[in-house]
């Protein structure tokens, strides 16, 4: 549910810079615009504390307690969580920057506040989490948060570009249907929800690291993926589940993959529907042939999602 809050703060403000960019009048402004700084000043804290009441109410409503605590859960489904926290916090970072930027702010403060808000967007779940019953602040979280934060902002002052990009992929497994209360119990859930098969990705422009007269086609990247399979509880890599007269036994283990991938924003259309369109659903890694990596071998696959 939390995931589903982060996405809807994303899909709004996406929409938002769809709508911005359809015309030429909706480009990034070249100096402060009073209008639609007030705009964004409005419409930023609108859906911060809409999230953030939403997430109180369905979430944590009785649940709370008084007394703050801590909780470690570093190793917890081997990691998959904590790449979502920076996966989550990265892209909310660049649409805080380019709503910033659209209103024409000073570009390192708008990079700074752009990347702040995207902190503290996904943080203040941590904070929840610290008065809650039934988990507790995690450290761990919010370091994936300031990660997630520091690699947008981190590149937009180095390169004014990102030359690297967190990206997400799905494909449904069969494991869900064994702890559908954890795992998700249809494929709406289980897209946010089982980590086994979500796949997270460290996808690099290799043009914008060569010279810029260089052949190298523009739009074309190489990704560096991570996942994990049978795991079917959070702190636990061993895990067995009766099944009429048989008993499965599942071993959680890694997997790491080498694939390419297509940076959509570099591929040149006349249309600003199109462009703002290929930003928007940049967070999807495009299906390409890809090889895994585990403690089962070297595998390949035709397409990975």
């Amino acid at each position: 549910m939390r995931k589903w809050i982060c996405i809807l703060g994303l899909l709004i403000f996406s929409a938002n810079v769809l709508a911005q960019e359809k015309t030429p009048f909706f480009k990034n402004a070249d100096t402060l615009n009073k209008k639609r700084i007030i705009g964004t000043g409005i419409t930023m804290p609108l859906v911060y504390g809409g999230a953030v009441t939403a997430l109180g109410t369905i979430w944590y409503q009785n649940n709370l307690t008084p007394k703050f605590q801590t909780f470690n859960d570093c190793s917890h489904w081997l990691g998959m969580d904590k790449m979502g926290h920076m996966t989550s916090t990265y892209y909310l970072s660049m649409i805080g920057h380019s709503a910033l930027k659209w209103s024409g702010v000073e570009r390192k403060k708008a990079i700074g506040f752009g990347g702040l808000y995207g902190f503290v967007f996904v943080s203040t779940f941590e904070i929840f989490d610290g008065f809650s019953k039934d988990y507790g602040f995690s450290w761990c979280d919010l370091g994936a948060n300031a990660i997630g934060s520091a690699l947008y902002m981190g590149q937009e002052f180095l390169w004014n570009e990102q030359r690297i990009k967190l990206k997400w992929s799905y494909w449904p497994t069969e494991y869900a249907q064994y702890r559908p209360n954890i795992l998700g119990e249809n494929w709406a859930t289980r897209i946010f929800k089982d980590y086994n098969g979500q796949t997270y990705w460290l996808s690099a422009n290799i043009h914008s690291f060569l010279p810029e007269d260089s052949k190298f086609p523009k739009w074309l990247n190489v990704a560096f993926g991570y996942s994990i399979n049978e795991m079917l509880k959070s702190d636990t890599r061993h895990y067995e589940v009766q099944d009429g007269n048989n008993i499965l036994r599942f071993d959680a283990y890694s997997e790491f993959y080498l694939s390419l991938d297509i940076d959509l924003t570099k591929i040149k259309v006349k249309s600003h529907f199109l462009r703002a369109l290929f930003k928007t659903i940049s967070i999807i890694k495009i299906p390409f042939p890809a090889i895994s990596f585990s403690k089962h071998g070297v595998q390949g696959y035709w397409f990975k999602f």
